[in-house]
């Protein structure tokens, strides 16, 4: 089923029409579709889940992802996708990196 302008609710704000769309996903479909688009870039992808993120560090050969049970775990890079309290986009934001995202998480 494709979207077009007219299957859209319709928002009445200030006067004026506005159309409104939604998108809902599914956590595990897009953890789905970020390891899938990563594995087609190579074969040793690891996707971390249930690990609550406390700190990264980056040096000019990777990035090192430190959780709260006291793992380490070593890339040459990192996906974040890390729900609606985002620590990694918070670090990588103090850090200077313009992170784009859809919506700002509530407090």
């Amino acid at each position: 089923m494709g979207l077009n302008e007219s299957s859209l609710p319709v928002l009445v704000a200030g006067g004026g029409i506005a159309a409104a769309l939604a998108l809902v996903l599914h956590r595990a479909d897009v953890h789905g579709s970020l390891l899938e688009g990563a594995q087609m870039l190579s074969d040793r992808i690891e996707l971390a889940t249930s690990t609550q993120v406390q700190r990264i560090e980056q040096d000019d050969e990777g990035v090192t992802v430190l959780d709260a049970q006291g793992g380490r775990h070593r890339s040459v890079a990192l996906i974040g996708a890390d729900g609606v309290k985002p620590v990694v986009r918070r670090q990588l934001e103090a850090l200077g990196h313009l992170i784009p995202h859809l919506h700002e998480p509530h407090p």
